[in-house]
């Protein structure tokens, strides 16, 4: 199984900002290397974060959406590297719904 790497990235859409949280398999040094390259970076696993700042799966705010994106390298402002899966709860359970057809992991 491929290593996944999780992060935060905000982009610009017109005059407002917005977050994304999802992982990619591209490491930090190579998502650095994409943007400065300018090409499109994919993030999988795309979660957000509801009123009460508990993840979940982007099929719950879009459920006619795959749960990925393509983020325009020259729209990215910000990149952070996350230390771990934000869906995972303290006891290592996965904390948000998986999307339909995958098996969750453990």
């Amino acid at each position: 199984m491929t290593t996944r790497h999780w992060y935060r990235v905000e982009v610009l859409a017109g005059s407002d900002t917005h977050c994304y949280f999802g992982s990619s398999k591209l490491t930090e040094a190579q998502v650095l290397e994409a943007l400065k390259e300018g090409t499109f970076i994919e993030l999988d696993d795309l979660t957000y974060y509801d009123e009460d700042g508990e993840p979940r799966p982007w099929t719950e705010w879009d459920p006619n959406a795959y749960p990925r994106i393509h983020l325009n390298a020259k729209y990215v402002l910000t990149m952070i590297p996350l230390q771990e899966d934000p869906r995972k709860k303290s006891d290592g359970t996965n904390n948000v719904l998986t999307y339909p057809g995958t098996k969750q992991e453990e």
